[in-house]
């Protein structure tokens, strides 16, 4: 099986759109702030990037990872906002981590945050977890 993670350009994220919702709506504790739509509404501004996990034989998304850039008076850090995946599909973390670390690095950020489920970051080597909030600093 032929799989890939990248970082989808805008212009590519409609035609995909139909099988990244579904994935989105699962988690029932996202209605509180955002569902599926709303996200799609901050990609297509361009003040979020959605990173896929791509299965190149079966032509699926099989992962999603949101990001946003997120300034601190320290610093500039990427947040790893919204994190799903289809039911029984095995991400591959450590490229996941190579990925998005390597593309935070080149715009300055001084670290990775996340928030909500622990599980999710300690997926990630070298995370410290606080309560809700986890990061990264490079």
């Amino acid at each position: 099986m032929a799989v890939v993670f990248f970082r989808v350009a805008v212009e590519n994220i409609t035609p995909i759109w139909w099988q990244i919702a579904p994935m989105l709506e699962t988690d029932p504790g996202y209605g509180v702030t955002h569902n599926a739509e709303d996200i799609r509404a901050l990609l297509m501004a361009s003040q979020g990037h959605l990173w896929i996990q791509w299965d190149e034989d079966n032509k699926n998304v099989d992962a999603v990872v949101v990001t946003l850039f997120q300034s601190y008076p320290r610093g500039l850090f990427l947040n790893c906002w919204v994190t799903a995946a289809m039911p029984d599909v095995k991400v591959d973390w450590p490229t996941v981590q190579t990925a998005i670390v390597g593309w935070a690095k080149k715009h300055k950020c001084i670290g990775l945050l996340g928030q909500g489920r622990v599980g999710w970051m300690r997926k990630f080597s070298g995370v410290e977890a606080g309560g809700q909030l986890i990061r990264m600093v490079f």
